[in-house]
């Protein structure tokens, strides 16, 4: 497989790949053998150093009511093995790492599910589309902020002109902004979202909550640069790619609505809705029964 720079990676000693677990052992075995046949990951990615980092992680993860994926090294029972596989071959996939922030994993029911967080985003849009950089922060109530439609090739884009923060700065959430600059030092365009935008997308979510009460900053972050990226993701014409994007997209909705028709499995009728789209982020957000949010 690839080298990496040496200032990017940890080196990928002989201790390390002695001691690698079983499950990443097998899926690294995959990735080589798919990049045998034509699978291109980015140059500076390591999917032995992102697997072992996962790994890491993964001994740290529990499900909802508190119970860990793996107890001594060992599956516990609380998610098949299988999902593991998939959830650490769709991250390697998409060359995430979950040591730089760039994806989470997350239970629903009995699977495992890898999570993109909005670096992951970013390095995906990046892959994508090389020598790509971003711009982007939160606009809190007494800044000054003024956008302008530019003419460009591809049309008129929204750029973000200013941005003056006072100093101690406010609390109060006004919106957000994501916007693009290209390897030539033109500006793609961003998005600006009003903070009624950004509740609406955050209604839609179907783990909204405190999480959004607590870090509202962060959250409207992650909302308007995943809605930002989503373009430039969406244009990928890398099969393998897209197959692990939509399938990690496919099985978290049907993991939440299998954990949720279980819970309900005391002869009550749940009437499902049909799976619904964030507007905002492009996100599937999973279908709710009538009258009653998932949790």
């Amino acid at each position: 497989m690839e080298t990496t720079k040496a200032t990017d990676k940890q080196p990928e000693t002989t201790l390390a790949k002695a001691s690698a677990p079983r499950i990443t052992t097998r899926v690294l075995e995959q990735i080589n053998n798919m990049q045998a046949r034509g699978l291109a990951l980015p140059a500076d990615y390591s999917a032995a150093n992102a697997l072992t980092s996962a790994w890491l992680t993964l001994q740290e993860v529990q499900n909802l009511d508190k119970k860990p994926i793996f107890v001594s090294g060992q599956l516990s029972g609380v998610v098949t093995e299988i999902s593991v596989v998939n959830a650490l071959h769709d991250m390697v996939i998409q060359g995430l790492n979950p040591a730089k922030k760039q994806c989470y994993f997350i239970v629903y029911g009995q699977k495992l599910i890898c999570q993109r967080g909005y670096f992951g985003d970013m390095a995906m849009a990046q892959r994508i589309r090389p020598g790509l950089t971003f711009y982007f922060d939160v606009i809190c109530e007494g800044d000054e902020f003024a956008m302008e439609k530019i003419r460009t090739p591809r049309g008129f884009v929204t750029t973000v002109n200013k941005h003056v923060q006072k100093f101690p700065r406010s609390e109060k959430l006004q919106g957000a902004y994501c916007g693009i600059i290209d390897e030539s030092g033109n500006d793609l365009g961003a998005d600006v979202f009003d903070v009624a935008r950004i509740k609406r997308s955050w209604g839609m979510a179907k783990n909204q909550g405190k999480v959004h009460e607590q870090f509202p900053a962060e959250m409207a972050l992650r909302t308007v640069i995943r809605h930002r990226c989503k373009e430039i993701i969406n244009s990928s014409n890398d099969a393998m790619l897209v197959e692990a994007i939509t399938r990690q997209e496919v099985e978290a909705v049907e993991a939440e609505i299998a954990e949720e028709a279980g819970a309900l499995a005391n002869g009550e009728t749940l009437a499902l809705a049909a799976p619904a789209v964030d507007q905002a982020t492009g996100e599937v957000v999973a279908a709710e029964p009538e009258g009653k949010a998932l949790f």
